[in-house]
């Protein structure tokens, strides 16, 4: 995408995001190529995978929510954390402890939300979110905005 100007634009985050380092995202396609061609096990795969992206885009923390169904037949999908990824600065304690272990329903929270639209998503201001259950948790580590890139489409 690009503005007015041709330059390229921030497709994936929020209004204003700003330009998009072209060349940083090519050598980015090339560093995922590479992880996914010598895969492995696929939560060692995940973590290759988060930490070349946020060591690239500058994130302090990600992870990678999947559906899993229930054990009991009656119960509806959930969305599991299955991997995460931090930078060796990220103040873990209070985020990290609220993730661990969080199961989200369709349209709860942030991954809830991007797996019930298939839309890309982000929040500027997570203190502000009422629908974003890690809030105080995400404040309390110093994040304020949270993107998610890939939704349901994406995952199946």
């Amino acid at each position: 995408m690009s503005d007015d100007s041709g330059e390229a634009t921030n497709p994936s985050g929020p209004a204003g995001a700003g330009a998009v380092d072209v060349a940083l995202l090519l050598r980015l396609e090339h560093v995922v190529a590479e992880i996914l061609a010598g895969a492995g096990p696929v939560a060692a795969t995940f973590g290759e995978l988060l930490s070349a992206i946020g060591d690239a885009l500058g994130w302090p923390v990600g992870s990678v929510w999947t559906v899993s169904s229930s054990t009991k037949s009656l119960e509806a999908p959930v969305l599991r954390r299955v991997a995460t990824w931090e930078a060796p600065d990220f103040p873990r304690a209070s985020f990290s402890s609220a993730t661990q272990g969080t199961v989200l329903e369709r349209g709860v929270g942030l991954p809830g939300r991007v797996w019930a639209s298939g839309e890309p998503a982000w929040i500027t201001d997570v203190r502000q979110d009422p629908n974003f259950p890690r809030s105080i948790a995400a404040a309390e580590s110093g994040l304020a905005a949270v993107t998610v890139v890939a939704g349901a489409a994406a995952w199946g």
